[in-house]
């Protein structure tokens, strides 16, 4: 779940300083980066865990907890969440039984893992006043993940092909022409997916099987098209009525007008979040993913997993496991046609990958040969293609497509509402070297032979005299409509457009000359929208509509409620209230069972002890009580000073002259 998403779920007077956060990186994605720079390490570090331990996915405050290690106290972390949600860093949401569950939204987590990637290995976007990031905190980088980027890889290279995106625009493209009937069970007809998959490239996609998307009806509807209805709901690009899919042509209209990268980028966000199981190593991986192959290099899979691994999101124990799900998900990204992919010809090589370039149109326009193909570039606006869908089959798919205007196409398009001036304004508008006289010829024959007559299903308003017809007219000319839409044939009968039959009811209703019974005609297939001579729309994807999806998702965040009231309530501060002042004021000598006393509060709140021997002063993360020989404790507790690497020790209370309990910034009696 995104920051728009979470705007869309609150109150736009609600004020909060989250919610102002969240507007402004809606606005300004570049802001995230930004406002996490600017944190100080109280807060920056518990983020930056929060990321590492659980991605995009959702954690309990007993999770958080349960991070309690070198790295950031368990007090530190819960006393960061408050701040970190005013920040907009951290949102939650509220179980039916009040349980909160905290999350770092979608797009947050992304810039706040580019920032990272970027400190790690620095590219051209560095400020020229920002520091260089020092080497030695992430340590050393091997030599084999030195290298530079880019260079050619070896074995079989296969190009990213259309993927899903354009299996989106398919699967709309037929709906609006040949429709998406339902069978009373609720899924597709088998003749509507026995179509779709020989028409429409995408469905014979290979995904791997670890995918983990179910969905209903799965044995009947293959995977790739489930996927794409299901982001068409999403979107509203599709609504389910009660015997079919039908287009929603508002909302279509818009999508039409976005450019290719703003429908790629709400496919890819709808796939990462919704069609991942919740393994927060694999969200890791497809995220870096992305994120180094901005800059349209080839990257091989040994330099994804070094840079992660040097941020600590990889344990060396897990190396061979993150390289199956790395290699499953670039040939899933392949699939997509997110990426080009290339596999070495022996099992024992390198795999790599480099995301599309995306070529740009110059002009939306197309060729049109005398032979009736039309030439039509692949980055060509998604309007002209539609256009083109309504009036001309699909022949082959390239970095030219072809298109085939023939008889039967054309009269397609004429069921479609297109007409012969239609169709050659169109053409006109946008054939780069004109429309030839042979098809403007060809098309003006067409449309003499076909729809210039039709059958129309209409209503016979049949009165019971003439002096009733009378009446009925006079009752109409009343009416602000008055006549249109009805015609008088004969001296007792009138012909009623259907969509005109609910208001000519009341109108005789009113005019105390009610009809005995009303009879609603069958439904026709509607038209095809065309939005080419629209203006432009703005430029953003609709928000995704949970609710009305298909394939089950393994994110819960959609079906919870929101919660905006801080974290740090009554029962979670109280204990924190209960340390004696003294405790956390100054260092000081306490009896041996003050002292142990002391040190087992600081276990159960799972905060820091600052202590002091011979006048130096160390801070330790206690961790557990142990018994001793002679009846003395030991203490099994992290040094703090020793970083991330500290490893568990085991501490005597002689070890220390004084000690005082350490409550981090933010927990009640912190000041004290």
């Amino acid at each position: 779940m995104n920051t728009n998403q979470l705007l869309k779920r609150t109150e736009p007077g609600e004020g909060s300083a989250s919610r102002r956060c969240w507007e402004r990186y809606a606005q300004r994605p570049e802001a995230i980066r930004e406002e996490f720079r600017a944190l100080q390490p109280p807060l920056r570090i518990p983020l930056v865990l929060m990321l590492k331990q659980a991605g995009p996915l959702p954690f309990t405050v007993d999770k958080l907890l349960s991070w309690h290690g070198p790295q950031a106290t368990g007090s530190a972390l819960l006393a960061a969440c408050d701040p970190l949600a005013e920040h907009g860093f951290v949102a939650s949401v509220k179980r039916a039984w009040g349980e909160r569950l905290l999350f770092l939204p979608s797009d947050v987590y992304a810039q706040l893992m580019g920032c990272l990637l970027d400190d790690l290995h620095p590219g051209e976007g560095r400020h020229p006043e920002e520091p260089e990031p020092e080497e030695a905190a992430a340590g050393p980088v091997p030599e084999e993940e030195a290298q530079t980027p880019g260079p050619e890889p070896e074995g079989c290279q296969y190009e990213a092909g259309r993927g899903i995106v354009f299996g989106l625009f398919s699967l709309l493209a037929f709906a609006a022409k040949e429709g998406l009937p339902l069978t009373a069970k609720g899924t597709l007809h088998k003749r509507a997916v026995t179509r779709l998959s020989a028409l429409n490239p995408w469905a014979s996609a290979e995904l791997p099987n670890d995918m983990g998307a179910q969905y209903p009806f799965a044995d009947t509807l293959p995977l790739p098209l489930a996927l794409v209805i299901d982001i068409a709901l999403r979107f509203d690009l599709l609504k389910k009525e009660a015997n079919r899919y039908a287009v929603n042509e508002a909302e279509l209209a818009r999508w039409l007008r976005l450019p290719h990268s703003v429908w790629r980028e709400a496919v890819m966000s709808v796939v990462e979040e919704h069609y991942l199981p919740a393994d927060v190593q694999l969200h890791h991986l497809v995220l870096a993913v992305r994120l180094i192959g901005t800059d349209g290099a080839w990257h091989d899979e040994r330099e994804v997993l070094g840079r992660l691994r040097r941020l600590g999101l990889l344990a060396a124990e897990d190396a061979a496991r993150a390289e199956r799900q790395l290699r499953g998900w670039l040939r899933a990204f392949h699939a997509f046609g997110f990426c080009h992919l290339a596999r070495p010809e022996q099992e024992a090589g390198e795999w790599a990958y480099r995301l599309p370039v995306q070529d740009m149109a110059e002009g939306p326009g197309f060729f049109i040969q005398p032979d009736f193909e039309i030439l039509l570039p692949a980055a060509a606006p998604f309007y002209l293609r539609w256009e083109l869908e309504a009036i001309a089959e699909c022949v082959r798919a390239d970095q030219m497509d072809v298109y085939r205007l023939t008889k039967a196409s054309f009269e397609q398009g004429v069921e479609h509402g297109r007409t012969m001036a239609s169709v050659l304004r169109f053409m006109e508008a946008h054939a780069w070297s004109g429309v030839p006289e042979n098809i403007q010829d060809a098309m003006e024959l067409w449309s003499l032979q076909y729809g210039r007559v039709r059958f129309a299903e209409v209503m016979l308003l049949r009165c019971e005299d003439s002096a009733v017809a009378a009446e009925v007219k006079e009752a109409l000319l009343r009416e602000p409509s008055g006549l249109a839409g009805i015609e008088l044939i004969g001296d007792r009968d009138f012909i009623v457009d259907r969509d005109r039959a609910r208001e000519l009811g009341k109108t005789l209703d009113k005019a105390g000359i009610a009809p005995l019974r009303q009879w609603a005609g069958t439904e026709e297939k509607e038209p095809m929208i065309s939005v080419w001579e629209e203006a432009s729309a703005d430029l953003g994807a609709s928000l995704e509509d949970a609710g009305k999806a298909m394939v089950y998702s393994p994110s819960p965040l959609q079906y919870y409620e929101m919660e905006t009231e801080p974290l740090l309530g009554e029962d979670l501060a109280a204990p924190y209230r209960e340390v004696p002042g003294q405790w956390t004021r100054t260092l000081r000598s306490y009896h041996a069972s003050t002292q142990k006393d002391l040190v087992s509060t600081a276990i159960r709140l799972l905060t820091p002890i600052e202590v002091e021997q011979s006048g130096q002063c160390a801070t330790l993360i206690p961790v557990s009580i142990r018994d001793g020989e002679k009846g003395v404790w030991l203490l099994e507790a992290y040094d703090a000073g020793e970083g991330d690497a500290a490893e568990l020790k085991t501490w005597s209370p002689a070890d220390w002259e004084r000690q005082r309990l350490v409550l981090p910034a933010g927990c009640p009696g912190s000041s004290r």
